[in-house]
């Protein structure tokens, strides 16, 4: 990512004043505890341009920025290589202010060196100590625990300053316990580029914990329309080069590593555009993977000022837009909560059409009534000849896919529906790779489907039609599931029957099943409190061990025992009923206590006394047994855990 144009002028200006302009307000003291959730979106800003943050925050109640970029001018650390710490109050008179009132609403500041533009102060300063010494600079001046570190350009595959760096962040680390390392870097639409895994194991083998790894999902170099299916394919391709890094991680510590940062609206390429509906896409997969940060290039470029401009600007994102649209569709994602299903209009008509995955065509809304899933969208032409009732071009080019249910709300009880169910397969080629069940009110109507298998080849459209009764709520739930690869959708429709309905097909069975008992309503935790004087039933890091003080009840409780490399993770497979509700909660004591489900919800708090935790979270169709995990946090103490309960 790189300077705006501007520091270009502003440079010329701070040569010509006078080396005795006002010192900047020290910020240290100001913010002394990381206040950042274990999930955050932190939107990049060039602080020589752009509005006020305070502004920023006030209108949009975004409370975490990355702010870029720190560069050298010898071996010092100024903004943009030119404007000292101690001359903000001159040349950057908001930016303290614009710290301070952004901590005061409960959020804080990551601080980025590098970008494509100047020098690098690894590659500036001639050793380790020096190069510590000015970033203890930075963390001094504004008192951060998140630095960042965007390598690119000349610094990009430069061993030597890799060497550098993460000498000094090691040291740094440990000078500066908790202090937290995200590096930023080039993409490509697999994931990583050669040099920069080169980075990180570099970084590993002088024993720098950085807890980021965050992709720029941009500047690919040619027209491109599928930029939110890009961010996502990188962000897959990561996570394997995460695995083969880091082998003894989980699933769930990988995913909390990456992060993603695209070039919202206009790259540098001409046609190459992230729009809102691809920021929607990434938002959806980020949540849905639960992982570390998300954040854009860049909050100056945040509103619609040159829409149908053909080059890229500092100052807007050349689409058509309102005012930090970018900003208000990532903001969610700070929170931590998987995708809501949106609040629908109560629905007078008796009928439904939803563009799964995609916006708004035709008679079709944009997508809506969905619980979890990612869109995708493609330009491949569908063929939809032959089709009955076909839907729109554009509803056959998007989808929604994973394990997903859509909950059609406001419908008469009792009363007969049409229920038409859009498919086309534009991702895979051949039968059997994709294979799913589709139920309608818990009713499975189709059986192992195979769309190519159905249509007899790629990008050809097909419609299956049901009937069903809206449930005594007046609801349609549609339960896709998948089997092999993941399930999908491309459109639903849901309309009143009229005449004398075709009845749902189903299989015929061979018995009557026996109806899935409700679970009972005790504690489904073995060994909950650990009153056995030991782990079992759980399955612990080798540190983790049980303790007789301090407890919540009884004689025992849990001590996890994060290290500098390790989260002290505790875990426990328990056996669940599918569709149903969960309450997952234990006493904690400790910083940053996670409680949560493997590939699912989770929580976490800091406590200096026993506190309850919770996380509620309901099992998909298919599902049979979760994981609960407990964890801390990398080399930030003790954490003990008591009195756990899954009902």
């Amino acid at each position: 990512m790189k300077f705006s144009s501007r520091i270009v002028a502003l440079t010329a200006v701070f040569l010509l004043t006078l080396t005795s302009a006002l010192i900047g307000l020290n910020l240290k003291g100001a913010n002394a505890q990381n206040t950042f959730p274990s999930s955050y979106f932190a939107p990049y800003q060039d602080i020589t341009i752009g509005p006020s943050l305070q502004s920023v925050t006030q209108s949009t109640g975004q409370k975490y920025y990355t702010l870029a970029f720190i560069s050298s001018n010898g071996c010092n650390a100024e903004w943009a290589g030119t404007i000292p710490l101690n001359q903000t109050s001159t040349y950057l008179p908001h930016l303290d202010s614009d710290i301070s009132y952004i901590r005061s609403q409960g959020g804080d500041v990551i601080i980025s060196f590098g970008g494509a533009a100047g020098q690098e102060l690894a590659q500036a300063c001639g050793n380790a100590s020096s190069l510590q010494a000015q970033y203890q600079a930075v963390i001094n001046q504004y008192n951060v625990t998140h630095l960042d570190f965007d390598i690119e350009g000349g610094a990009q595959g430069d061993s030597t300053s890799y060497d550098r760096r993460n000498l000094a962040l090691a040291a740094l680390q440990q000078a500066n316990p908790g202090l937290v390392i995200s590096f930023t870097l080039p993409s490509a639409t697999t994931g990583l580029l050669s040099d920069s895994l080169g980075l990180l194991n570099n970084a590993v083998s002088h024993g720098v914990n950085f807890s980021v790894v965050n992709l720029m999902t941009m500047d690919y170099g040619s027209a491109d329309s599928q930029m939110g299916q890009e961010a996502i394919n990188a962000a897959n391709g990561l996570y394997s080069e995460l695995q083969n890094i880091f082998p003894s991680k989980s699933s769930s510590q990988l995913w909390s590593m990456v992060g993603i940062t695209p070039m919202i609206g206009q790259n540098d390429s001409g046609g190459e555009i992230f729009s809102l509906s691809n920021a929607q896409q990434v938002l959806s997969f980020a949540q849905q993977n639960h992982i570390g940060e998300l954040a854009f290039w860049e909050i100056s470029r945040d509103n619609g000022n040159c829409a149908g401009s053909t080059t890229a600007s500092d100052s807007c994102s050349g689409i058509s837009q309102n005012t930090y649209d970018f900003t208000n569709a990532f903001k969610p994602f700070t929170s931590g909560s998987s995708n809501p299903t949106p609040t629908p209009t109560p629905n007078t008509s008796g009928s439904y059409a939803v563009n799964a995955g995609g916006s708004a065509v035709g008679s079709f809304q944009a997508d809506n009534y969905f619980s979890g899933g990612t869109a995708a969208t493609t330009t491949d032409t569908i063929d939809t000849s032959g089709v009955s009732h076909p839907a729109p071009q554009a509803v056959y080019q998007s989808e929604r896919y994973g394990n997903f249910p859509y909950t059609f709300p406001n419908l008469q009880a009792g009363t007969s529906y049409t229920v038409r169910l859009h498919f086309a397969e534009f991702y895979w080629s051949s039968t059997g790779q994709r294979v799913f069940n589709v139920s309608i009110n818990g009713s499975q109507v189709l059986s192992n489907f195979d769309i190519i298998a159905a249509t007899g080849a790629k990008d050809r459209a097909i419609v299956k039609a049901y009937t069903a009764n809206a449930d005594s709520t007046g609801k349609i739930t549609i339960q896709f599931t998948t089997v092999i690869d993941n399930a999908k959708a491309s459109g639903i429709e849901v309309s009143q029957s009229s005449g004398t309905p075709t009845p749902t097909p189903t299989a015929t069975p061979t018995s009557t099943p026996t109806a899935t008992p409700t679970p009972t309503g005790g504690n489904l935790v073995a060994n909950p409190g650990f009153e056995t004087g030991n782990l079992s039933s759980w399955s612990c890091d080798s540190n983790d061990i049980v303790v007789s003080s301090p407890v919540h009840s009884g004689s025992h409780a849990l001590q996890v025992t994060p290290t500098s490399s390790t989260t002290g993770e505790c875990d426990q497979t328990i056996t669940v009923q599918a569709n149903h509700t969960y309450t997952l909660s234990a006493y904690v004591n400790g910083s940053y206590a996670y409680i949560g489900i493997q590939n699912g919800a989770s929580n976490w708090t800091s406590s200096s006394s026993y506190t309850k935790l919770s996380v509620t979270f309901t099992t998909s169709a298919s599902q049979t047994s979760i994981t609960i995990f407990i964890h801390g946090w990398y080399a930030q103490g003790n954490v003990y855990a008591d009195d756990f309960s899954l009902q």
